[in-house]
C-alpha cells in the first residue's frame, strides 16, 4: 500500500467495515504503521489482532487498573468478560482522555457498545466529541456497521467500506457514503480486497485495492 488518496492524521476518527477476510486488519496494521512513534492504545478483547505483524516492544494488559497505572507508550488491552463492563470501559476511555495524545484502535467497537440501544460508551463519546484538541484519534473496526452508532459513521473522518455480507449493513454505510456502499466492491473490481474509501478530502467514495506487499 504504497500509494493510496488519503492522508490521516494522529487525531483523526476512522472506520473500517466488512465482513471477516475481507482485508480490515491488514488496513488496519498498515494505518497504525504511519505512527510508529505515537502512544497508542490497540483494544483486543477477542484476542485477535496478529501484534507479530506491528513490532516488539508492546506491553500486554488485562484489567483496566493495570493499564491505567502503565506509562508506557505503545500498549494493547485485552480485557477478559468481567472487567467489559460499561463503567470498566468508561474508566479506561477516561484514562485515553486525560493521558491525551494517544490513538486508540478498537479491533471491534461492538465490544465497547451497547448492542440495544446502539449507544457509544460514554468514555469514548467523549474522546470522539472532545478529544481531537487533546491529540487523541481513534481506528476502529467492524463487521457489522447496522449496529454502531450513527454518532462514531457520521464524525469519521476516514470510511473504509469493504465487502459486508449483510444489506441490512450496507444500507447503513450508504446513509454516510452514498449509494455506492450498498454495492460490493469485490464485484465492482472484480478481484478481492476491493474496497470504498470516502475521507475529509474524498466524496464521493472512490474505489480502492489493497495490493499486499505494494
Amino acid at each position: 500500500m504504497s500509494e493510496y488518496p488519503w492522508k490521516i492524521l494522529r487525531n483523526d476518527r476512522t472506520i473500517i467495515t466488512g465482513r471477516t477476510g475481507t482485508g480490515k486488519s491488514f488496513l488496519a496494521r498498515n494505518l497504525l504503521n504511519q505512527f510508529p512513534d505515537s502512544w497508542m492504545v490497540i483494544i483486543d478483547p477477542a484476542n485477535g489482532f496478529p501484534m507479530e505483524k506491528v513490532g516488539k516492544g508492546w506491553k500486554i494488559y488485562e484489567t483496566p487498573d493495570a493499564l491505567i497505572r502503565s506509562y508506557e507508550p505503545q500498549t494493547i488491552y485485552r480485557p477478559k468478560p468481567e472487567w467489559m463492563s460499561e463503567d470498566a470501559w468508561k474508566n479506561v476511555f477516561d484514562w485515553i482522555y486525560e493521558r491525551g495524545n494517544t490513538l486508540t484502535y478498537i479491533d471491534e467497537i461492538l465490544h465497547v457498545s451497547d448492542p440495544v440501544t446502539l449507544r457509544l460508551n460514554r468514555g469514548l463519546y467523549y474522546i470522539l466529541m472532545t478529544g481531537r484538541k487533546r491529540g487523541d484519534g481513534v481506528i476502529a473496526c467492524t463487521q457489522r456497521p447496522y449496529r454502531i452508532p450513527m454518532t462514531f459513521l457520521s464524525e469519521s473522518d476516514h470510511r473504509f467500506c469493504f465487502s459486508l455480507n449483510l444489506r441490512d449493513d450496507r444500507k447503513r454505510m450508504a446513509e454516510i457514503m452514498g449509494d455506492e456502499a450498498i454495492r460490493d466492491p469485490n464485484a465492482e473490481g472484480k478481484g478481492k480486497y476491493y474496497f470504498w474509501y470516502q475521507g475529509r478530502d474524498v466524496s464521493p467514495p472512490i474505489l480502492c485495492k489493497i495490493v499486499k506487499g505494494g
